[in-house]
Formats: structure tokens, sequence, C-alpha cells
């Protein structure tokens, strides 16, 4: 829901260099291994022999930045149909078995275990960018049991173009459900910037309702506290939220909403004056203080951190927790 700093993102990079190099190795290695006489469709062979062209001219591939994945993109070309037949299912069968061979060679699915849950916890990414409502994690079963695994969304898809299936600035952590929901499709957040507007300020905002607050405290065994997901940019167009169906999925959090409007109360700026002033001796900062206040990360950019910070953080600096 906010961008993150390019700049900071290859600084982390460079400290993961060398296993990024030897992920770049094995890929190709592991490309120019795959034994084109079990591929049955020309098409499919030619993209192959394409896509290994491209990885050798491009030793930068797993760190290119979003710019060049856009170059990328056209180099690779769409993965082609592989037949002008009717047997649909023939052809799904056969994309799909290529598919598989590329993400088995470029080890996807083991980085998801053995990488990015360190790389992304060094950028300060663990909850889903997209709706910030869940940790970007999903459990699979693999050989009968089940384990956790980092869930990315590819914001260049991965079956459509495979060959930038692990470059690291094509991977959005998300959740489940917002992966699934995106599948293949485009969103028009970009989550790496190096404009200073993306990395001040996200273009959303969760606001309550108009009169929400006086409502509740009128009769809050029945009055509801509405709010809603507003796109700064667009305040009327709100495609983010029905894509993803932010304001759904946070009518379920009401009661996240109840507590802050409760604790608005509770903290006036005297009792938080007192807060401040007894634990800075103890080394406790006045960041802390409001990360005790909330419950949650209050500064925005590190809403990644954590479910649900940022729908935390915008009702708490609307009500008066924290400052705007």
């Amino acid at each position: 829901m906010i961008a993150v700093d390019i700049k900071m993102v290859q600084a982390v990079q460079e400290a993961f260099a060398d296993q990024i190099l030897e992920q770049y190795k094995q890929a190709l290695d592991k490309l120019e291994a795959i034994d084109q006489k079990k591929i049955k469709y020309a098409s499919q062979r030619a993209y192959l022999k394409k896509m290994i062209k491209v990885f050798r001219a491009n030793k930068q591939i797993m760190v290119a930045e979003p710019t060049a994945l856009e170059k990328l993109m056209k180099d690779f070309g769409k993965l082609p149909a592989v037949t002008k037949k009717k047997d649909r299912q023939s052809e799904a069968d056969a994309r799909k078995s290529f598919l598989n061979k590329i993400h088995t060679a470029l080890n996807y699915k083991g980085l998801r275990t053995a990488f990015y849950p360190a790389y992304f916890a060094e950028i300060g990414i663990k909850a889903c960018v997209y709706c910030n409502s869940q940790l970007a994690i999903t459990m699979e079963k693999e050989q009968g049991s089940y384990s956790a695994r980092f869930d990315v969304d590819h914001h260049i898809g991965k079956n459509q173009y495979p060959g930038l299936a692990i470059s690291l600035f094509n991977l959005y952590p998300a959740c489940a459900p917002c992966n699934r929901r995106k599948s293949e499709g485009l969103v028009h957040f970009k989550l790496y910037s190096n404009a200073e507007a993306d990395l001040l300020r996200s273009p959303f905002v969760f606001k309550l309702d108009a009169h929400a607050k006086a409502k509740y405290l009128l009769s809050p065994k029945t009055a509801q506290l509405d709010f809603n997901l507003i796109n700064r940019i667009d305040p009327k167009g709100s495609a983010h939220e029905k894509f993803f169906s932010i304001n759904s999925i946070y009518r379920t959090q009401e009661d996240v909403a109840q507590e802050l409007l409760i604790k608005s109360q509770a903290y006036d700026p005297a009792y938080k004056q007192i807060l401040f002033e007894k634990f800075s001796g103890l080394g406790i900062t006045r960041i802390d203080i409001e990360r005790l206040l909330i419950g949650n990360y209050s500064s925005e950019n590190e809403i990644h951190k954590r479910p649900l910070s940022k729908f935390v953080q915008d009702l708490a600096r609307e009500l008066g927790i924290l400052d705007t």
C-alpha cells in the first residue's frame, strides 16, 4: 500500500549478492540442461532457446530494475501457443508441462522457502503489499505434509513471462487471497519506486465515515463504526479497492476500529505526555510509546512489517492518538 525505495532494496540485494549470483548461475545451468527432445512443440523449443539467450546476455536479470523488466519482457516475448489444433486440453497440458520445466529449473518453489523470507524480512516486508490484512505466507501440501512458504505475486505474470519468475523487482509479497485474485492481471500499484512522493505517502487512506465517531459514542452497543479505503489520487475511482475487495476484508475488523476509538478517549494529550516523560529515562523513544498505544507500527514507511498497520495508523491519526 506504499512504495519501497529502490535504492534501499538495492542495498539489501548487495548484501545478498553472492546468493543472488549463485541463483542466476544455477538457473541458467538448469535451463540449458532441459532436455529439448522431451518438449513436443517447436514453438516451445524455440521459446526456450530464446529464453536461454536472453539469460546469457543479462547477468543482472535477477536484480534488473522495474524499468529494465519492461524491456526484458519484450525480449522474452509472451509464452506462445503450442498448436493450432482444436484440442484445448492437450494444449493446456503441454503448456502446463512446459511451464513446470521452466519454473523447476529456476527453482522458484525452493526460493520461496530458502531465500525470500530472509530477503524480504531485510527489506521490511512481511505483510501483503496489496491489502495489508494478512502475512504474505501460505500453507502448501507436499509429500503428505504441510509447510509454510513465502507467497509472492509476480507484477509481470510468471505464466505469461516465465523468464521473469525470479527477477526480484518483479516479486510483490502477497497473501494467498490477493495473489489468487491478482493472478496474471495488472494493477496500477507499483511496489518499488525512486520517486520521493511515492515513498513519503501512500496513495491510500482509511477514513471513518462522517459522524461515525459521534454515532458510536452515543450508542456503542448498536451503532456501527463505518469506514472506507479512499484513493487520494483518484477519490472517485477505487480500482484497487474493488479489485482486491479491501473494504469487504476490513469490515471484519470493526472491533479493531472500536478499540482505537476507545483509546482515543482514554489517551488524551496529557496522558501521552506523562508516558513520554516517564519512560524517556529508560531509553524508550516516542515511537516506542506510539507503538504501545496503537499496538502496531506507527510510521507509514513501516506498514509492510505487520498486518493491519495501515488501517490502525490511519484511524489512529484521524482519532488523534497519533500526530498527523
